[in-house]
């Protein structure tokens, strides 16, 4: 009795009005919560590792288009909601633009970040959950980023990417890639006098022995470990 009520809920989750009627549901509460757009045309999920999201747009407080992506594709662990470790399998993006801007201190995307944002765990049962990535793919996506308070505006585009993983956990910043193959990507920067007051003239070392860095151009202040064994660039442009 007990399994056949389950494989009825299974089936009747599987049908696609029910599917776009819990992700209305979820979309909705976001953009409630947010004061903004959130929404997802179209989804299509498999229990409990796959998902399609097509039409996916996010807008940021003034209204302005943050991400749109024509879908968005997920592999994740078997039932990973019964697991300790969670792997995202795959990640495939399509036709996506991503739209960075700030006039002052804060980015556009800062309230997405401050949203789900949570507290360190309290308890020791949370301790063993990690997320690892293992493969993604982009197919036609470009970041736009707009930084009027530095003064330095960014493009940057890509007809494919391909990238094989080992590791890649959040937790402790260490990305261990073996491939990573990009075909026509393209970047552009443009720089002119931004709206942030001129930095003081700091050049002593700080108590790290490292010189200080006011205008904070290091490359990972995040103290990211990264290793990529195989990288290919096919007719890029800078």
């Amino acid at each position: 009795m007990l399994i056949g009520f389950i494989i009825s809920v299974w089936l009747f989750i599987q049908t696609t009005p029910v599917q776009n009627f819990l992700v209305d549901q979820v979309t909705n509460k976001l953009s409630a919560d947010l004061g903004t757009t959130v929404n997802i045309s179209h989804v299509n999920f498999s229990l409990f590792n796959s998902m399609l999201l097509e039409g996916v747009l996010v807008k940021d407080l003034h209204k302005d288009t943050l991400v749109y992506a024509r879908s968005v594709k997920l592999n994740i662990t078997d039932w990973f909601f019964f697991k300790d470790k969670i792997e995202l399998e795959y990640i495939g993006l399509e036709d996506a633009v991503l739209h960075l801007h700030r006039t002052d201190t804060t980015w556009n995307y800062q309230f997405l970040a401050n949203y789900f944002s949570s507290p360190a765990p309290s308890s020791s049962e949370n301790k063993n959950i990690n997320l690892n990535l293992r493969q993604v793919e982009f197919d036609k996506v470009s970041i736009v980023q707009r930084d009027e308070w530095r003064g330095e505006d960014m493009q940057a585009s890509l007809k494919t990417m391909t990238l094989d993983a080992d590791e890649v956990n959040l937790n402790t910043r260490v990305i261990r890639l073996r491939s990573i193959h990009i075909e026509e990507p393209s970047f552009a920067i443009y720089n002119y006098t931004g709206r942030r007051p001129a930095p003081p003239d700091d050049t002593q070392n700080d108590s790290t022995g490292i010189v200080n860095d006011p205008l904070h151009l290091r490359w990972n202040p995040g103290l990211w470990n990264v290793t990529v064994k195989e990288l290919t660039i096919a007719d890029g442009v800078f």
